[in-house]
């Protein structure tokens, strides 16, 4: 059986380049919930990855009926402003706005968090 990180590497990263590269790396996942407008929880995966020339994006993300994952909403880890852990399952991410996302697991969190500032450090040189 295919770990979540695989199944989003091989869905949403492992697309090649006419180099024979991916145009974007893996870097960390984080499973948070939604609420609908009809008031169910619907999981959604935050996504964090990097490109060749040294950008990051943080990716909104489902999962597809076949298992596949896609995304939709993206941002550019450059115009990160703010990384808030305001609870062990409540995270708040400042971009344009800021995003406020129930997790599902503390430590996936704490990893995710720690890898979008790390990933953030190392693309702005500071």
């Amino acid at each position: 059986m295919e770990t979540t990180k695989q199944r989003i590497i091989v869905s949403v990263f492992d697309k090649r380049n006419v180099a024979g590269r991916p145009p974007e790396s893996y870097v960390s996942h984080v499973k948070i919930w939604d609420d609908a407008e009809d008031g169910q929880r619907r999981p959604r995966y935050i996504l964090l990855s990097r490109n060749a020339a040294g950008e990051g994006f943080i990716y909104k993300s489902k999962i597809n009926t076949n298992d596949s994952f896609s995304v939709g909403k993206p941002w550019k880890l450059n115009e990160l402003r703010r990384v808030e852990v305001a609870g062990p399952n409540t995270v708040i991410i400042t971009l344009a706005r800021a995003y406020q996302w129930q997790t599902e697991d503390a430590r996936e969190q704490s990893e995710f968090v720690a890898a979008v500032v790390r990933t953030f450090r190392s693309i702005t040189v500071g």
